[in-house]
């Protein structure tokens, strides 16, 4: 016993010398991490309600090495603890008030001087207000089904009535662009005005993008009314569309990271809208409406652009590295029209970019519209009958189950809607059930591809004379995160 008490007492000893030569090796070692500790939280907690410690490992995929940009999403770096760092930047400014374009139409008009750059933007909001005076015999085209105010009561008197319009392709093109200060010139937003509004409505089942109409003749009047037919009448219309700067339907904490950055845009930002003309609402001869100022039948319609940006403070915007969002269109006629057959290239992508989703709509021309501006007559699931998408001409995924009406139908289920005619969705950034979010992390990544590589979008064609398509490639360049000191 007393040979075992010894040999307990000098590995006791032992222990204890260890223990203490340990302390004294490690304590720098801890005071240099509650150094980098408190470099790292008391800047973040400084921002007053723009973070808070959630619960939610993964949610942002916030890596733990202090000086470096966490790549969201990568898995590269661990998280912190079982709690990480989540935006709560879900509130906004609301609509602030940037400047006034004069309508002109058949002509391009752009914002005379540079758009604020000083904070994120989320949206840009165009509100026209604008007098249609009719011709002798007009015509006009219905609106997309999307667009209709379904179940609004009241209108016009009868409860419970739809309606459309065909107002929002007077914004032929909206385009977004200016110099970024790490990727140079940039381009993040071209899309036509009713194909912007027609995206808002089918990722916000409950919204319409708001219009009111004041008719001295017939129609009906008041918000979501009908334009008249009525010759010679005036019509005073006022209507919104809002320009997304973001991917639509992820979560709203994750919107800052890719909503525009303005200060990476720095006194260079503009916008420009391209005006059509009245063939686009009634090309019927004699029947086409001509402009002037709302409420008047002399000058001009007006164009407001607003912007609104989330709530951050200035050093919340800074510890955020930011993600540039692009809605890029592709045009679609001559494969539509003449070509066609069985997995036909419908157009070639940007490589370059992360790819989140190909938004597609194919329909036929409205007839009578002045050349340089589009709309559509009809919208048809007839024309493209299966699309996927395409590496150096391999189906990348999607290539068997992706008929319109089946990848229509999962479409539908995924946002909690009634599945539309004439529009299908490839989405990379897509989950399951009305209520979840898409994440946009999960982008097919097409920035990797070279210029030499095809990335395309392929599909099964019925040709026809007449008929259009327009394709939207959402992109994201840039990888999230926040960075520390």
């Amino acid at each position: 016993m007393k040979r075992k008490e010894r040999l307990f007492a000098e590995h006791g000893g032992t222990a204890r010398a260890i223990a203490v030569a340990g302390a004294r090796i490690m304590y720098p070692v801890f005071l240099a991490l509650a150094v980098i500790g408190s470099w790292v939280w008391l800047p973040i907690s400084a921002i007053a309600g723009d973070y808070v410690m959630a619960h939610a490992a993964g949610a942002l995929g916030i890596g733990a090495t202090p000086g470096k940009v966490s790549p969201a999403g990568k898995g590269a770096r661990p998280a912190i603890g079982k709690s990480q760092l989540q935006a709560v930047a879900t509130r906004n400014q609301g609509p602030e008030y940037e400047q006034t374009l004069t309508w002109a139409s058949n002509t391009t008009v752009s914002t005379p001087t540079a758009l604020r750059t000083d904070r994120k933007i989320q949206f840009y909001y165009l509100h026209f207000r604008g007098r249609l005076t009719n011709g002798t015999s007009p015509v006009y085209r219905s609106g997309p089904a999307i667009l209709n105010a379904q179940g609004v009561a009241g209108i016009g008197g009868t409860a419970g009535a739809s309606y459309s319009t065909p107002l929002f392709a007077l914004f032929q093109y909206v385009t977004v662009r200016g110099t970024h200060a790490r990727y140079g010139s940039q381009t993040p937003m071209y899309m036509r005005g009713e194909t912007i509004a027609e995206m808002m409505a089918f990722y916000a089942p409950n919204y319409v993008p708001a219009w009111t109409v004041t008719n001295s003749a017939g129609g009906v009047n008041g918000k979501y009314g009908v334009i008249s037919a009525t010759s010679a009448a005036t019509i005073d219309v006022d209507f919104t569309l809002p320009v997304p700067l973001y991917p639509l339907n992820i979560a709203g904490a994750d919107i800052p990271f890719f909503c525009l950055h303005g200060p990476d845009w720095a006194g260079n930002l503009y916008m420009d809208v391209a005006c059509s003309d009245g063939t686009v609402l009634s090309s019927t001869g004699g029947g086409t409406p001509t402009f002037t100022a709302y409420g008047s039948n002399s000058g001009s319609p007006s164009v407001e652009i607003y912007s609104v940006r989330p709530l951050l403070t200035k050093q919340g915007q800074q510890i955020i590295k930011p993600v540039v969002t692009f809605h890029y269109t592709y045009y679609i006629t001559s494969v539509l029209q003449s070509g066609g057959g069985s997995g036909a290239l419908i157009t070639n992508l940007t490589v370059g970019k992360d790819t989140a989703r190909l938004w597609q709509k194919y329909g036929t021309t409205y007839s009578g519209v002045t050349s340089g501006s589009i709309a559509f007559g009809t919208l048809s699931d007839g024309i493209v009958t299966r699309s996927y998408p395409a590496m150096d001409n391999r189906p990348v995924r999607f290539l068997n189950p992706n008929s319109v009406n089946l990848i229509a139908d999962w479409t539908a289920f995924q946002f909690g809607r009634l599945s539309y005619t004439g529009y299908q969705v490839i989405d990379f950034i897509g989950a399951a059930g009305a209520s979840s979010v898409d994440n946009p992390k999960a982008a097919f990544p097409s920035s990797t591809l070279t210029a030499d590589r095809l990335w395309q979008l392929q599909g099964d064609i019925t040709a026809s004379a007449n008929q259009i398509g327009e394709v939207i490639q959402v992109m994201l360049l840039g990888t999230p995160g926040l960075l520390t000191p």
